[in-house]
């Protein structure tokens, strides 16, 4: 039996996963883009039935999960994965310092979790981020620092990176590496198959009383028939 994935992100997460979607031969995907996370909202209010969501990050997946009713849903998790990636890449590709950085994160635990690699090495500024975070602050902060020291904006943000190009400013997307994405992709759907095995699943219960009280009782539960 196939089942039906709504993908919520942005016009290239929307690509990346389609991209991956013939790996999975049984799951009808249904792509959804916005251009603002806060756009999910909407999105996930007019959804429609399918049998799970998998949205591009933990905002977009917080602004829709008030709609979601009952609906599962996942998101791509910015683990140290993610982190260590983009570091790697803005500290070697482009030939930076760490703190030639500034970074924008929701957990920076995570971050500093890596870091303790790299005691002898001033660090980054980093910012704490979360789905009520206005952005214009993000965007300020990096703002702040790129016009003193800092060298390039590592951002989580989408619509933050946007605008700091626009404006002239350096700045990185957080880089999400496809088989991250698959990885959670497939958790989603791990967790869709589990869900439909148990609906479909029942059970046959044989039962002898002179109760009337207990008898009452039963059937009132839900049960395909009695004698």
């Amino acid at each position: 039996m196939s089942i039906q994935i709504a993908i919520v992100g942005s016009s290239a997460f929307v690509a990346t996963v389609s991209h991956a979607a013939p790996k999975f031969d049984d799951v009808r995907f249904a792509y959804f883009t916005y251009t603002h996370p806060r756009e999910t909202a909407q999105i996930a209010a007019q959804l429609g039935s399918y049998d799970g969501v998998f949205f591009s990050g933990s905002f977009p997946y917080a602004y829709a999960t008030p709609y979601l009713n009952e609906t599962i849903a996942h998101h791509v998790v910015q683990d140290e994965t993610v982190l260590l990636t983009t570091i790697l890449y803005a500290t070697l590709a482009q030939k930076l310092a760490l703190d030639e950085l500034t970074i924008d994160v929701n957990e920076p635990e995570r971050l500093n979790d890596i870091f303790t690699a790299f005691t002898d090495l001033t660090q980054p500024a980093v910012m704490k981020i979360d789905p009520d975070v206005d952005f214009s602050d993000v965007f300020r902060f990096h703002v702040s620092h790129q016009q003193r020291d800092s060298k390039l904006a590592v951002t989580s943000i989408e619509r933050v990176h946007r605008q700091l190009l626009e404006e002239g400013f350096n700045s990185q997307l957080m880089i999400e590496p496809v088989s991250t994405v698959i990885h959670h992709l497939e958790n989603l759907i791990g967790q869709v198959r589990k869900h439909l095995a148990d609906l479909s699943q029942f059970a046959i219960v044989l039962y002898a009383t002179t109760s009337i009280a207990l008898r009452e009782h039963l059937h009132t539960m839900r049960h395909q028939g009695h004698v």
